[in-house]
């Protein structure tokens, strides 16, 4: 699932040449009237150098668009939904229905969110495989605009809804360039409060919580969240973000936007192989593990570790694993 930022400031704009440009971004800017081609690609001098300016939302479609070509051409069975927010949140799906807009009030409540995203999954029952939804996503890509907020945490309650009723599995890989100030989640009011002489760890805590909580049930569903930061945009607030992907599996990486094809491609390779993992490590009798202990309750004479854990181990929950955390066994000779 891609989750895609669309606000205002995915506006900004690179300097690139002809050759990192892609057919569907020409074919989109020449749908928007735009000055960039006019007789240009009509026609291009051999050998030419020409350079664009092409913002952020469009290093974004360019590298959602090159790996649903690799999809359609090396996995044509997957699956694979948009969902964009920016003042709104947008759920596209695979394109098949008509995309669902959730605005206003309904941004600021969870459980709304929630049963839309469960609702619009209810309609479209089955997603389609990206082999006969391919054409109307690159569609609907060519559509999309910068403008507005940044309501991310009201599109990432939709999308668990959204995933909890088509019980699947998989990859979320979040594309934003500034941190989240609109609706459930909001990162602006720690800076507000804060300016307001309200202490700025105990704002941190607060709005963590909204999204330790929403970790834990992606992480429940098998979805392991990944979160591409733009590199060179404002402050994403990624102390708290980080909690997403660190206990759904998930990874964080800062990219230039003329990078982004690379980065998505590289996360949509490690996929979820197991849920709910759990790792037992087992010691000798020499070694005990804080963990394992069971005490008595403060101010018992009694706080001595339980006859049956005298043999030391420890259990981790892991909750997801990827492929890139499954290490080979040495050879054996």
């Amino acid at each position: 699932m891609f989750v895609l930022d669309t606000s205002g400031s995915m506006s900004t704009s690179y300097q690139v040449d002809d050759c990192y440009l892609s057919q569907m971004l020409i074919k989109r800017r020449r749908k928007q009237n735009s000055q960039f081609n006019r007789d240009y690609y009509n026609n291009p001098p051999f050998g030419s150098s020409r350079f664009h300016q092409i913002s952020r939302l469009e290093c974004v479609i360019m590298g959602v668009e090159a790996q649903l070509k690799n999809l359609k051409e090396q996995q044509p069975n997957t699956r694979v939904s948009i969902v964009t927010f920016d003042a709104e949140v947008t759920v596209i799906g695979d394109g098949s229905q008509d995309p669902l807009i959730l605005t206003g009030d309904k941004l600021n409540d969870f459980d709304r969110l929630m049963e839309f995203g469960r609702t619009y999954a209810s309609t479209a029952k089955k997603l389609k495989p990206i082999k006969e939804s391919y054409e109307t996503l690159l569609e609907q890509l060519c559509l999309l605009e910068e403008k507005g907020a940044t309501s991310l945490g009201p599109a990432l309650t939709t999308c668990l809804g959204m995933i909890q009723q088509l019980e699947c599995r998989g990859n979320i890989v979040i594309a934003t360039d500034g941190h989240a100030n609109n609706g459930i989640g909001s990162l602006e009011i720690i800076d507000d409060r804060s300016a307001r002489g309200v202490d700025y760890n105990k704002e941190i805590q607060r709005v963590s919580k909204f999204y330790v909580d929403l970790a834990d049930l992606m992480k429940k569903t098998g979805t392991a969240v990944s979160i591409l930061r733009i590199k060179g945009s404002s402050d994403c607030k990624l102390e708290v973000l980080s909690i997403l992907a660190e206990k759904t599996a998930g990874s964080i990486d800062i990219v230039d936007p003329t990078m982004l094809r690379e980065h998505f491609e590289k996360l949509l390779n490690d996929k979820v192989v197991a849920t709910q993992g759990t790792i037992r490590i087992v010691s000798c009798a020499a070694v005990m593990f804080r963990a394992a202990l069971k005490l008595d309750p403060p101010g018992s004479n009694n706080n001595k570790m339980e006859e049956e854990n005298k043999f030391t181990s420890v259990d981790i929950d892991v909750g997801n694993i990827t492929v890139s955390e499954i290490i080979a066994p040495p050879n054996i000779i």
